[in-house]
């Protein structure tokens, strides 16, 4: 495992961040209600993968599927896993062995 830390540069604006271009703090994010969605769907994409908790990645993909959309493909220990990642948050599309 690499350790290592990254730095990513400011946004200048858009959906979970800030007028001035600073991204919000997950907190404030949280209180709003689109990041309370967000958060919550993060909650259960990640509740549903801890079928893979342990287990040895076989492989890993993301495709692009819309403009801002993108799936997350992982296969490890006979489970495959798709998560879509678009502006609505996250989202299990399916898990299967």
């Amino acid at each position: 495992m690499f350790n290592r830390h990254v730095t990513f540069p400011q946004n200048d604006g858009g959906t979970g961040e800030q007028s001035n271009g600073g991204i919000l703090h997950p907190p404030t994010l949280r209180k709003l209600p689109r990041g309370r969605v967000r958060s919550e769907s993060a909650r259960e994409v990640s509740a549903a993968l801890k079928a893979l908790n342990g287990a040895q990645i076989d492989a890993v993909r993301i495709a692009a599927v819309a403009p801002g959309a993108f799936t997350l493909s992982i296969e490890a220990g006979g489970f495959e896993a798709s998560v879509r990642l678009d502006g609505n948050g996250a989202r299990l599309t399916s898990l299967a062995t």
